[in-house]
């Protein structure tokens, strides 16, 4: 079994590969369980079924995907994209920044 790596080791590499914010949390099962069946049963999850399928099962605990993990790393990538040009002869309407730039399910799956 390979050596543990420290926090501050996993984390750094998090932002060599480009992500600005890195946390590791222990693995175990969600504690407030109930509020997300509640939240996914009030409709909030619309036509994202994957968060209300069989699938939803496994977010309960994540050991149920990966069962000897024992910590997650969650990563966050800023939006740090331009204001797309616009047209002003048409009529603007909001954009969320998120949509921007490049695809961000690419540029997370890259990094």
């Amino acid at each position: 079994m390979p050596a543990a790596l420290s926090a501050d080791a996993v984390k750094a590499v998090a932002k060599e590969c480009g992500f600005e914010l890195a946390g590791i949390a222990p693995v175990g099962p969600v504690a407030d369980w109930t509020r997300y069946q509640e939240w996914a049963a009030s409709g909030m999850a619309g036509r994202m079924s994957y968060l209300t399928d069989h699938r939803a099962k496994v977010r309960v605990d994540p050991r149920q995907l990966l069962p000897s993990a024992r910590s997650i790393l969650c990563v966050g990538k800023l939006y740090q994209t331009n204001h797309p040009a616009t047209n002003p002869a048409l009529h603007e309407g909001w954009i969320s920044r998120y949509a921007w730039g490049d695809d961000y399910h690419r540029v997370l799956k890259k990094r």
